[in-house]
């Protein structure tokens, strides 16, 4: 009777049959996950030819396998696309990958602007997460506006004709007659 050195298993459907191994499968794929691991980290390109050349053995099977994956598991795609987006959007790739401009180039950007909102004049730096303005039509960038304005403005080209009629039209009441603030002296 085998009998599993590392936590002592005994229960022989839990073995290998015919396996010279002494160690049980829950320990035998445990050293397997920590043998890859090291060697990972011994060496970064370890084991990716391997899955290259076998996605490109049958790539039909491979995409299929992955659509399946990707219909099982919703909520985990959203989070590693997520966090793709946000790892692109730290290491400054986002904005090639979404509008075809380097790191470089928006800098450049940003100091025509001297660090500044090209529509209210807020800081940049100070701006949770600056935007690339650019025409949807034609992809090209306009500026580069802090968040509130980014949304503004997309709102507001959306509705353009509508708002812009609203505000040639005559006023329907009045109002208030305000009183003139005085100027300081």
């Amino acid at each position: 009777m085998k009998k599993c050195p590392k936590c002592s298993e005994t229960d022989q459907s839990q073995f290998y049959p015919n396996a010279l191994g002494l160690t049980c499968k829950k320990c035998r794929a445990k050293y397997a996950r920590e043998w890859k691991r090291a060697k990972k980290l011994a060496d970064p390109e370890y084991g990716k030819e391997y899955r290259r050349s076998y996605y490109h053995r049958d790539i039909e099977k491979s995409r299929a396998t992955q659509r399946e994956w990707r219909k099982r598991n919703p909520d985990a795609v959203k989070l590693r696309q997520a966090a793709n987006k946000e790892k692109a959007r730290r290491e400054g790739r986002y904005a090639l990958y979404r509008h075809g401009v380097t790191l470089a180039e928006r800098r450049v950007i940003e100091e025509r602007q001297n660090g500044k909102c090209a529509i209210c004049a807020t800081n940049l730096a100070t701006t949770a997460r600056p935007c690339i303005d650019h025409d949807h039509a034609t992809g090209a960038i306009r500026g580069i506006l802090c968040n509130k304005c980014n949304a503004s403005l997309g709102w507001f080209e959306a509705r353009r004709e509508s708002v812009e009629a609203y505000l040639a039209a005559e006023p329907v009441h009045p109002g208030k007659k305000r009183r003139a603030i005085p100027e300081p002296d």
